[in-house]
């Protein structure tokens, strides 16, 4: 609902902080109400299986670009931040 309302209609870029199971769902209402073309997905490092469990998923099913994050400068590039996870805990991986 927040994408709805609040996210440009065009956003084409898109920030993920969390890669574990509400992170499908919420990639998928995302791009369900946007048209989402790349994605950079944030874990921490004790989820970096999970980020590309994730990527790997998708890769399949999906036209949409996934990205594992390296750094938090990409969010200068993003038009939606998705946080899924207490994402201030995973900041200290970036």
């Amino acid at each position: 609902m927040a994408t709805r309302y609040l996210a440009r209609e065009d956003s084409s870029v898109l920030a993920l902080f969390g890669a574990g199971v509400q992170a499908y769902t919420q990639f998928e209402a995302v791009c369900a109400e946007r048209p989402i073309k790349k994605v950079y997905l944030f874990g921490s490092s004790k989820t970096s299986e999970s980020v590309q469990r994730f990527i790997d998923y998708y890769k399949t099913k999906s036209d949409v670009e996934i990205i594992a994050a390296e750094n938090l400068e990409v969010l200068s590039s993003v038009d939606i931040i998705c946080t899924i996870n207490i994402f201030y805990l995973m900041l200290q991986d970036y």
